[in-house]
């Protein structure tokens, strides 16, 4: 799938993943530059699991990002659900079957596609938020602060994630 890199991307530092919605689909960014495109294998096994916490009202959501079954290359994403771009990749990730992963410098670099392992868990996800009453963002940043201090590395909290169902 030939994409466009959206600049938000673009912008971030290297080592970060991103989660987006293009063209009404799910794809996923790792930005990352030139000399540690080196880390990644030629063949590279690519895992993707979800996890959800629940502090006080706010529902937090991670994907969490593998390549090559290592932490040096774990990587993850929070997803506020408690506003409208998440609860749109909520429900995109429910419908899709496979997922786009594609790793950025100033361009495309790599691709790798993967089944979606997520799609059971986000169905699940976004009836649970829609039966939610509304948080601040200042109350999202809160409980992602208290959801790092628990698992303060991509790798802590790669193993706090549920395996996936196999579908």
């Amino acid at each position: 799938m030939a994409v466009t890199v959206p600049s938000t991307v673009l912008k971030k530092p290297a080592g970060t993943f991103v989660a987006t919605t293009v063209e009404g689909k799910v794809v996923l960014f790792l930005r990352d530059d030139e000399w540690a495109l080196k880390k990644y294998p030629r063949e590279c096994m690519v895992d993707l699991r979800m996890g959800s916490w629940q502090f006080d009202q706010v529902l937090l959501v991670a994907l969490v990002l593998r390549l090559a079954h290592s932490d040096a290359t774990t990587f993850d994403h929070l997803i506020d659900v408690g506003e409208p771009n998440g609860v749109r990749l909520l429900q995109n990730l429910a419908s899709q079957t496979a997922l786009d992963v594609h790793v950025v410098t100033s361009r495309v670099a790599r691709t790798f596609r993967v089944a979606n392992p997520t799609r059971y868990d986000a169905g699940y996800l976004v009836n649970d938020v829609r039966a939610r009453d509304a948080w601040s963002t200042e109350e999202f940043q809160g409980a992602a602060a208290r959801l790092n201090q628990l698992y303060p590395t991509p790798s802590a909290l790669w193993e706090k994630c549920a395996k996936p169902a196999q579908a």
